[in-house]
């Protein structure tokens, strides 16, 4: 790979974007591309804890940074819940049903 072909993978997010040369266009879809699968990840476990009973304090997306190739910069997604301590695991485990859905959109 010559410096002209540079491809950021991002490992938190299993997320590829590869360039030839710097794009703001080409990165900016990626970080939206990025970010809606965050949110179907995140909303996999907001809705685990409400289906339980549990409180919904916060979402955060978190951020990812194209500008390094490694996780340095990145901000992780949270999600913020108060549900019962045996309830814990399958909010924690939790899949977000739809993934596979945005997948095949594009």
């Amino acid at each position: 790979m010559t410096d002209q072909h540079l491809a950021y993978v991002k490992a938190v997010t299993q997320d590829v974007c590869l360039v030839t040369e710097p794009d703001a266009e080409h990165i900016a879809a990626m970080s939206a591309y990025t970010t809606a699968r965050t949110a179907h990840h995140e909303g996999g476990h907001a809705v685990a804890a409400v289906f339980r009973g549990g409180e919904l304090l916060a979402v955060h997306l978190g951020h990812v940074d194209w500008s390094t190739f490694d996780n340095s910069a990145d901000e992780p997604g949270e999600t913020h819940h108060r549900t019962r301590w045996e309830d814990q695991p399958f909010v924690t485990f939790a899949v977000s049903l739809g993934y596979g859905e945005m997948d095949r959109r594009t």
